[in-house]
């Protein structure tokens, strides 16, 4: 299975060029964030890709969004996964799918976008992958995460990221 990942700013003005580096990387799946779809608008595959099915996690405000574009020879099934658990605020916006080539095991697909800089993200996603990970399925998390490794004095703020 070939996956891929980009961050669009606005899929409206750029398909083109998706369906393009779906077909020049020849991807069964493109994961896609800031889509900047909101609920009312309806913008599928275009016609010339019918092989494809687009699923989507829209922002109820202006900009953000994740999304996948999957070959239609896939099995796809949404995976809902509860927030009950999780610390507010939060600035996570995320798709997870899991995704299944007749006669082959399923993998689980998250894509996932962090807007800001908010402390409970990094807990929030702990508790997403703890969700994730007993399921005994191969896991990809792809995304932008927005994590800034360098301080201003430009060191390494991995140690703070991922303790």
């Amino acid at each position: 299975m070939r996956i891929g990942n980009v961050n669009t700013r606005s899929y409206r003005h750029k398909q083109h060029n998706i369906c393009m580096t779906i077909e020049d990387l020849k991807l069964d799946v493109l994961c896609i964030s800031e889509t900047w779809f909101n609920q009312t608008e309806n913008y599928p595959v275009p016609e010339n890709y019918p092989k494809y099915h687009i699923h989507r996690q829209d922002r109820r405000t202006h900009g953000g969004g994740v999304a996948t574009i999957v070959k239609n020879c896939f099995k796809v099934n949404r995976l809902s996964i509860s927030e009950s658990d999780w610390k507010f605020p939060h600035s996570l916006e995320f798709l997870c799918r899991s995704i299944q080539l007749t006669f082959f095991k399923s993998i689980i697909l998250c894509v996932i976008y962090r807007t800001n800089y908010i402390n409970n993200d990094l807990s929030n996603l702990e508790i997403l992958f703890e969700l994730l990970h007993p399921k005994n399925k191969n896991l990809y998390i792809v995304g932008d995460f927005n994590v800034n490794f360098y301080g201003s004095d430009k060191a390494c703020m991995t140690e703070k990221c991922f303790d």
